[in-house]
């Protein structure tokens, strides 16, 4: 079998850690482009909208579009690659917000640790395999969770019922939350209320909910004293043992050791390349 040519043709690849005053004028590429945080928060602009990327979110970008990432609430980590696209599908997954999916998270590491390293003779072949399969599972990902067509008015229908059962959850992270809770809340059947969210946000009620509790562990772990176990108890975990291990397959180290490295998933950068 004859090995086909890799689907992309790599211009800077890179993962670099910033301070608070790092910012980026407006610019754009001829080419693809992908920007991934791994620490920190980056504000990102993004031809005429803005959204703030938090860790293993990330943005697809295409080519021509202005763009300009700044610090956000804190210093950030980013890894950055600018590639000439050649043969890969990425309809429906540019320029938005995405989250990166939780089987890819390995190779994020993996392709982090090559970016580190000293490179061998192999390097270059096994980061351009690695960042092929980050955006192959990224584009199959989001056609696989991809919402149904719908009209305007369901639209916004839609996204207002998900907007409330949101603000349920945040006001309610310190106990346990139900489907029927949520339900209640929005007053729908919560069969109905689990499909118009999934079709509005393309995640169950519960990662959601797993991803903001997680979201204010995090808070809590860097810019608190609060004792872990509290801030288990505090967002809605009756057990020490199952908060650890959801905090740990959403972030890949366990709450502790986020809290020591400040909010850092990983090491100190090797070099930097363009944004």
């Amino acid at each position: 079998m004859q090995t086909p040519a890799y689907p992309l043709k790599l211009r800077t690849l890179s993962y670099a850690e910033q301070g608070r005053n790092y910012q980026v004028e407006k610019h754009s590429h001829n080419v693809h482009q992908i920007y991934l945080v791994l620490h920190g928060q980056v504000r990102y602009y993004l031809d005429g909208q803005e959204f703030d990327l938090d860790p293993e979110d990330l943005v697809l970008i295409s080519p021509g579009k202005e763009r300009s990432p700044r610090c956000g609430k804190k210093a950030p980590g980013y890894f950055n690659a600018i590639f000439e696209n050649t043969g890969l599908d990425f309809s429906g997954a540019c320029d938005r917000k995405l989250a990166l999916p939780e089987e890819l998270r390995p190779d994020l590491h993996a392709l982090i640790g090559e970016l580190r390293a000293i490179g061998g003779a192999d390097t270059d072949h096994l980061v351009h395999a690695l960042l092929v399969r980050i955006l192959i599972g990224l584009c199959r990902h989001c056609r696989r969770n991809a919402p149904p067509s719908l009209s305007p008015l369901n639209a916004r229908y839609r996204q207002d019922i998900s907007e409330r059962a949101e603000a349920f959850m945040q006001r309610n992270l310190h106990r346990a939350i139900s489907r029927e809770d949520l339900a209640e809340a929005v007053n729908l059947s919560s069969s109905h209320l689990a499909r118009l969210f999934r079709a509005s946000t393309g995640k169950s009620l519960v990662e959601r909910l797993s991803e903001i509790r997680i979201n204010r562990a995090k808070w809590l772990l860097v810019e608190s004293t609060m004792p872990i176990t509290g801030i288990a108890v505090d967002i809605g975990f009756n057990s020490f043992s199952h908060f650890t291990k959801v905090f740990k397959k959403q972030t890949g180290i366990n709450p502790s050791d986020y809290r020591r490295r400040g909010g850092q998933s990983f090491g100190n950068p090797g070099a930097c390349c363009p944004h």
